[in-house]
């Protein structure tokens, strides 16, 4: 009989580590590991000023053009992370290493008019602003589970597009092997590039065309259903799941990134 399989970002409840398990990872942090450990800001230093996190969203967010990929309350669907600790939890090296103090330090940056370039071996070099990429992409909504290696974890619902679509638009030539992504280089507009000018900035990503091109990867211009504060990298920004490629078995669907 035909077998249903859902979306892999559709993580079963029984997937989801238990919260006593994650927060006990941190007994075993003493000596050299918690040295390691010295420069993350714990949570709860940002729920402290959860208050304060002010509500400003840079644009409008299109309707989502099909039917999302999550629904809260679906029996597939993780429970997501409170929306205003990951608000007030980020990593935005431009502006600080602080993850409590992004969100302060982001609230006035401006991603209006912003333009997305493409180039190199592709046949149709092009740039393009945000907003016309808003009103050509077909939107979907999925929810990604991040675990990282700092000890700390969220699920987030984000509103976006396969990486892939916007790929296709510029048609790549079959010697393309890899992507380059690129961050705007603005010092000025930055006070973490400021304060950092051993980093080489700007900083970049790169992946496969494998990767880029894989249905997991998407760029995000929304979450939690409304367009991205400037804290979370707006107006767009690279969400992509770890893949592990098995060799006679496809591909298997690991944690966000």
């Amino acid at each position: 009989m035909p077998v249903l399989l859902p979306p892999p970002w559709h993580s079963a409840k029984q997937r989801i580590t238990d919260r006593t398990a994650w927060l006990n990872r941190r007994q075993y942090m003493t000596g050299g590991a918690a040295a390691l450990m010295a420069g993350c800001l714990p949570i709860g230093r940002a729920n402290d000023r959860l208050a304060e996190l002010p509500k400003r969203y840079p644009y409008k967010l299109p309707t989502v053009s099909k039917h999302p990929t999550y629904k809260v309350g679906h029996p597939n669907t993780p429970k997501l992370t409170n929306e205003r600790i990951a608000a007030s939890y980020n990593n935005y090296y431009e502006f600080t290493t602080d993850k409590g103090r992004v969100w302060e330090l982001a609230k006035d940056f401006e991603t209006r008019p912003w333009t997305v370039e493409i180039t190199g071996k592709v046949a149709k070099p092009q740039r393009i602003s945000v907003d016309d990429i808003l009103k050509q992409m077909p939107l979907e909504e999925r929810a990604y589970r991040f675990r990282c290696v700092e000890a700390w974890s969220m699920v987030v619902p984000w509103t976006g597009f396969p990486l892939r679509k916007l790929i296709e638009r510029a048609q790549p030539l079959s010697s393309a092997k890899y992507v380059r992504l690129v961050t705007r280089n603005a010092p000025q507009a930055y006070p973490g590039v400021r304060s950092q000018p051993w980093y080489p900035w700007p900083y970049f990503e790169g992946l496969s065309i494998a990767e880029a091109t894989h249905d997991l990867t998407m760029l995000a211009v929304g979450i939690y259903g409304h367009p991205l504060p400037n804290q979370h990298g707006a107006p767009l920004r690279l969400v992509q799941h770890q893949l592990q490629l098995l060799q006679g078995q496809g591909t298997k669907h690991q944690d966000a990134q």
